[in-house]
């Protein structure tokens, strides 16, 4: 579905940017899968724009929208230069009269001058109130949408007898090597959220448009691009040696939700297995993340205290803390609520794209 240099479609469509889902992870395809979907059943063809990728480089693709959606996922906290360029593109569109819409977003620690630029936006979906709370307090009004994972689609949540703990990796490479040797010293499966090879397809078979990235033209990119690449090698060459030894499991997306409906308890680092294990009824430790996701989330939902340190890992395999019934309702309260935000947020979405094709502008 990626394309160099294709022709915008004929068809009335969206522009996608921050397309998370060019990375190997289950998570990010996912919630680009549901991008996807949800437009498309909504009567618009969609245009992404890859992460990582500078929306400037497609704004003969922008100008005729019906629509720009910024996917914020993790990326809009401390001002990462990311961060201000994904929001820079509010004001842009606000100027050409194109509804712009930020959605699956946080939004921590963020400069007053992206504060300002966020008003920009036609409307504002956050993942989780602490974000809300903070975009307030800059001044912009949002709406709390749970990640888009929430609403991924399950056809059975349970039936299977759950035994044994899964433990996976974090975003943080420390959190992740004694993520790793807790599962080793006790006998845990330890995987990650990335799929075996060969790299999978998009997880989702209505055709879309990706468009290609094209290569680093300033030393800011370049540089961004290098430091970025030898965090992901160093990474990846842990997980190598992890496979190697025998000590890493891989899943595919559909088994990995099947190990998650056996397991009695997952432990993880990563906030979309958080995510993973409610829509699958699963019992969850969460040690802190690179942000506030993993812990906003939580306390949103009522489970705050599912939050653990990265130290006591070790000690909740051995001795896996109780799941009792109120966690499993409030786990199934926020499934719930996610899913009809969720459904209310691309209805919004589509009829100001609709608006917008319909007045000819």
């Amino acid at each position: 579905m990626t394309a160099s240099h294709p022709h915008p479609p004929t068809h009335p469509y969206v522009v996608v940017a921050n397309d998370v889902g060019v990375a190997k992870h289950h998570g990010s395809k996912m919630v680009t899968a549901r991008l996807v979907n949800e437009l498309s059943s909504r009567g618009f063809a969609v245009v992404t724009i890859p992460a990582g990728e500078n929306w400037r480089d497609r704004v003969d693709f922008i100008h005729n929208a019906a629509a720009v959606v910024v996917n914020g996922e993790g990326t809009l906290h401390h001002s990462a230069p990311a961060a201000q360029e994904l929001v820079a593109l509010a004001p842009y569109c606000q100027a050409r009269s194109l509804p712009v819409f930020l959605v699956n977003s946080i939004w921590q620690d963020n400069s007053s001058t992206m504060g300002r630029q966020a008003k920009s936006f036609t409307a504002v979906f956050v993942r989780e109130s602490r974000s809300q709370h903070q975009l307030a307090e800059a001044g912009v009004t949002s709406e709390v949408v749970p990640d888009l994972v929430l609403g991924w689609p399950v056809a059975d949540r349970g039936g299977a007898t759950r035994k044994g703990v899964m433990v996976t990796d974090s975003v943080v490479l420390s959190d992740t090597r004694l993520l790793a040797k807790s599962a080793q010293a006790t006998g845990a499966v330890f995987t990650t959220l990335e799929p075996p090879l060969p790299k999978p397809l998009d997880y989702t078979d209505t055709p879309f448009i990706r468009l290609q990235a094209d290569r680093p033209t300033t030393v800011s990119q370049l540089w961004r691009g290098v430091v970025k690449s030898a965090y992901r090698f160093r990474g990846s060459l842990y997980a190598a040696l992890r496979r190697r030894r025998g000590q890493q499991v891989e899943f595919s997306l559909d088994d990995f939700f099947a190990a998650l409906t056996r397991s009695e308890l997952l432990i993880t680092g990563r906030f979309h297995a958080v995510c993973v294990a409610m829509v699958t009824e699963t019992p969850f430790l969460a040690p802190a993340s690179n942000s506030h996701k993993i812990e906003a989330m939580l306390d949103d939902a009522g489970l705050s205290h599912r939050v653990i340190s990265s130290s006591v890992v070790k000690e909740a395999v051995l001795m896996p803390p109780s799941w009792t019934d109120s966690e499993a309702q409030a786990v199934a309260g926020y499934v719930g609520r996610a899913t009809r935000a969720q459904r209310d947020m691309f209805d919004t979405i589509a009829r100001h794209a609709h608006a917008e094709r319909n007045s000819g502008s």
